[in-house]
């Protein structure tokens, strides 16, 4: 066998030096997203847990053991992102929760050398002009807040400059300015202000002694106390420190009391686990010379910081300037109201510019400036090899946005597994595929992963051809008394949802403006549900469908993870409305557009998601395809084309969650109105890709890392997926479902914000990051999609108001008490029997604690809906918007469809 190797399967990185630490710098693309499997890989490569960190990129020290993840951002007037993740030596313990000011620092020149940042902005020059710099905007996504870097310029190569004669304690040699901004960054830990207990001094007890200590949430959050409370006089080498066991203890002990006090852990003994990293805590003393105005020791991972964390040097200075703080009682009037505040460390003395109002009558300060000097130079960049044990995970269900690591800076679109010329784990094999397998190199066991797709979940042969067979050979006689009862069902929750969808969400009217606007019609056969309009049966699709999702109260498969109805139904009724087919022939549509789309979710799970893409539109579409084409009575050939057509249009991105967006309401009506648009190409004799579910570049390639077709075809026609299909009790996502439900039970009808101490809720790590992570849009939403995928939110207003409000529980997105109970409520991630089962916990001021837990979510199929209920749900929805007798007639149309006719449904359906 002859093997010609290549580049070994690697990530690009950058190895800079901001201030007085160190950090490798990726790409945000270039990465698994956030969550375990990108922690697992930074801790991989930087050799944690190991005090030696031998095998990684670790200095063996916490300042050089951090990473920095950049990506152009999307906030409004913002250049950058920038995530910080902080890493254990010792331990494995991952942090991305806050910020470091030295690495911010070299977050500048990184984004103007690479080239993220395409527009020039002027910055403030350090020497009055000589030296010209860039303006960099950079969000830290840990704390939510916006940092300003002045980065001096090369005008020669327009590369950040590094050569200089600034000098930083704590650093050998000198190097270019760069002026980083700080005083926008109060609050950016817990959302309460820069005193985030309202208190300058809080009285904690450590033992039989009482310390007073200043919590600030600046830049970070930090528990300022003085050195001789914790029994040292604060001059102590940072290493002697490190070694005294005794005073780590008492460190960690205050650390942990901090957090409690914070609501950021419940047991103060287990702050490393519930709390890693933060609060940091900065013991602090009278300095030893007259330069500097204080002394201080800051401890991070139970460490002693060698020298002075640049964010806790900004918080120490804000701490000095709040009025009877315990460092602000610590100075005289003159350093008091300095503007160059300097601070003594272990490597030397630091200063930060510093000027104050106090608007606030309590003694807080705004700050017009809190900002420093550090210098950065690039140390290395190169390819951080990924180990080989550690490959099969990264290319498994989480690689982020389909890259993978580059060849001379080049990105494959994706790793191919063939046999002959082939690319296996990204090595080159030349051989025949009788030496593959004679030296066992095609011998996979059950379970065996090549490219992340386990092999016993893989079948790619024809799938497509079975997909169109499957079309082709259903009959409407097929469908059983169980399969009429189930689409009887979600016919009429569709209904309901596109009834109240087209007046209650405040995008409708400008949806069907634009509609109108793009098909230059507003008449048409089709029609738009709970309107008096008419349109093309395409944009009637579309409107139908966008109307029907904008509740986030429609239909949800959860293995699939999607909502099959609104995609599907939208395109079927259409055209069932404006040809010449009957009920029988509406049903027979639906259970083989509704059974293709929930496959198609099922085969891709997830990591459709994790892609990026949002699995009710790009599956949607083949199901809505597929429900026309049956209505259309069309061939096989133009059947598959319709397909290889759908494969181009099969679109929908998971960005809406940044700001709450509309785009989310529009993505199944763009997909059951694309549907349309594939089918009539293809009826035109459009040629459409082959192959567009199993090839290549086709759906389950791009669009999923671990899909299983397996599931996609097995027992197809025979046994049906979309039964498992469940209607919504609440309008909110339904990972939030469970929460509601027991927030709801543990009020037990008397919840009252005053007397809840804690609200803990438990649930899955793939739950996690899209209703349980704690940002600013999800414990205080602003708009109703973010609250619609806000656990914090949900739970609350279930708490204090009850779970069956329907809609109006969008009317308390400013409610007070509301905001003061989500910031009680954490999250966590918990080992919890399946993905949307959960645990919630509610610690009442009294000490009193009561918990409760669900396995399975009300209206799946273990815990059925009933008629009663979905009718209760239904005129609950359309009540004020249909009169009486068209409501009575739809309901009875629906639960009896012998002998009814589709224009009668629909006509009941108008205004």
């Amino acid at each position: 066998m002859l093997f010609q190797p290549t580049t070994p399967a690697s990530i690009p990185s950058t190895y800079i030096r901001g201030g007085t630490s160190k950090a490798l710098f990726f790409h945000d693309g270039d990465l698994p997203p956030k969550g375990p499997l990108r922690d697992s890989l930074f801790l991989r490569i930087m050799g944690s847990p190991d005090p030696m960190q031998i095998d990684g990129m670790g200095g063996t020290h916490i300042v050089t053991s951090k990473i920095a993840v950049i990506a152009p951002s999307q906030h409004e007037a913002v250049d950058v992102d920038y995530t910080f993740y902080q890493l254990s030596v010792e331990e494995a313990r991952v942090s991305c929760s806050g910020n470091c000011g030295n690495i911010s620092a070299g977050v500048g020149p990184f984004a103007i050398n690479e080239g993220i940042v395409k527009t020039f902005k002027e910055g403030v020059s350090p020497d009055g002009g000589k030296t010209r710099t860039q303006q960099i905007r950079i969000f830290n996504t840990g704390t939510q807040k916006t940092l300003i870097s002045h980065v001096p310029i090369d005008e020669k190569t327009g590369r950040a400059k590094e050569k200089g004669e600034y000098a930083i304690a704590g650093c050998p040699g000198t190097g270019a300015p760069i002026l980083m901004d700080y005083r926008d960054v109060a609050g950016g830990t817990l959302d309460k202000g820069l005193l985030p207990t309202g208190n300058p001094i809080d009285e904690i007890k450590l033992g039989d002694k009482t310390v007073h200590v200043t919590i600030t949430d600046m830049a970070n959050l930090f528990g300022f106390a003085r050195a001789k409370d914790l029994l040292i006089n604060g001059g102590e080498k940072a290493l002697d420190l490190t070694g005294d066991n005794a005073l780590i203890a008492r460190v960690k002990r205050l650390r942990g009391l901090v957090a409690q006090r914070v609501g950021l852990c419940k047991d103060p003994e287990k702050v490393d686990e519930e709390s890693p990293m933060f609060p940091m805590i900065v013991l602090i003393s009278k300095p030893t010379t007259n330069e500097p105005h204080v002394q201080s020791r800051l401890f991070l991972d139970n460490k002693c910081h060698t020298a002075m964390a640049l964010t806790g040097a900004v918080a120490t200075t804000a701490c000095g300037k709040i009025r009877n703080s315990v460092i602000n009682l610590m100075l005289d009037t003159k350093a008091a109201s300095t503007n160059t505040f300097k601070i003594q460390h272990p490597g030397g003395i630091l200063p930060i510019s510093v000027q104050t109002e106090y608007p606030d009558e309590n003694g807080l300060p705004s700050f017009e400036t809190l900002s420093f000097m550090r210098t950065s130079r690039y140390l290395f960049k190169g390819d951080i090899f990924i180990p080989e044990d550690f490959q099969d995970r990264y290319y498994g269900t989480e690689v982020n946005r389909n890259q993978v690591p580059r060849t001379n800076g080049v990105h494959s679109s994706r790793i191919e597994t063939k046999v002959g010329s082939s690319h296996i784990n990204d090595v080159n094999l030349v051989a025949s595929e009788s030496n593959l397998k004679s030296n066992g190199f095609l011998e996979q066991s059950s379970g065996t992963h090549i490219n992340g797709t386990s092999v016993e979940s893989k079948d790619d042969s024809n799938i497509t051809d079975k997909l169109v067979k499957f079309v082709m050979d259903f009959g409407s006689g097929d469908l059983t008394d169980k399969l009429r009862h189930k689409l009887s069902e979600l016919l009429l929750d569709y209904i309901g949802m596109a009834v109240s969808g087209a007046t209650i969400p405040e995008s409708s009217v400008p949806f069907q403006t634009a509609v109108k606007a793009i098909s230059q019609s507003s008449s048409g056969t089709a029609t738009v549900i709970g309107t008096n309009l008419r349109m093309p049966p395409p944009y009637a699709a579309l409107l139908n469908g966008a109307h029907a999702h904008s509740l986030d109260f429609d239909d949800t498969h959860m293995e699939a993870a999607l909502h099959p109805g609104v995609p599907v139904v939208s395109a079927a009724l259409a055209e069932a409305e404006t040809s010449s087919c009957n009920v029988h022939d509406l049903l027979g549509a639906l259970a083989i557009g509704y059974e293709i789309t929930c496959r198609l979710g099922v085969a891709i799970g997830a990591s459709g998601y994790t892609r990026g893409f949002h699995n009710t539109a790009t599956c949607g579409i083949f199901g809505a395809v597929a429900a026309i084409a049956k209505l259309r009575n069309i061939n096989s050939t133009t059947l598959k084309n319709a397909f290889g057509l759908a494969l181009s249009m099969a679109s929908g991105s998971m960005q809406y969650l940044e700001n709450g967006s509309w785009n989310k309401r529009l993505h199944p009506g763009l997909a059951a109105k694309s549907a349309f648009e594939a089918v009539m190409f293809a009826e035109a004799g459009v040629l459409g890709a082959a192959l567009p579910i199993e090839g290549a570049f086709g759906f389950l390639h791009a669009y999923s890392g671990d899909y299983n077709t397996i599931k996609l075809t097995n027992g197809l026609g025979s046994e049906w997926s979309f039964l498992k299909t469940a209607l919504k009790p609440y309008p909110a996502c339904r990972m939030t479902h469970g929460m509601i439900e027991l927030a709801d039970r543990l009020a037990n009808g008397s919840g009252d914000e005053n007397m809840v101490d804690s609200i803990k809720i438990k649930m899955s790590a793939a739950c996690f990051p899209v209703v349980g992570k704690r940002t600013l849009n999800k414990v205080h939403p602003q708009n109703i999609v973010d609250a619609q995928f806000s656990v914090y939110y949900q739970a609350a207003v279930s708490f204090l108001y009850g779970s069956n409000l329907g809609w109006s529980v969008y009317d308390h997105l400013h409610d007070d008490q509301v905001k003061r109970l989500s910031d009680k409520i954490r999250v966590e991630v918990g080992d919890v029997p399946n993905l949307t089962a959960t645990t919630v916990t509610v610690t009442r001021t009294d000490g009193s604690c009561s918990e409760a837990s669900v396995d399975q979510l009300l209206w799946e199929e273990e815990r059925p809906v009933t008629w009663n209920a979905l009718e209760k749900k239904f005129r609950g929805l359309v009540n004020g918007m249909l009169d009486h007798e068209k409501i009575d007639r739809i309901v009875d149309w629906t639960k009896n469809m012998s002998g009814q006719t589709i224009e009668n449904l629909m006509v009941q359906a108008r205004l």
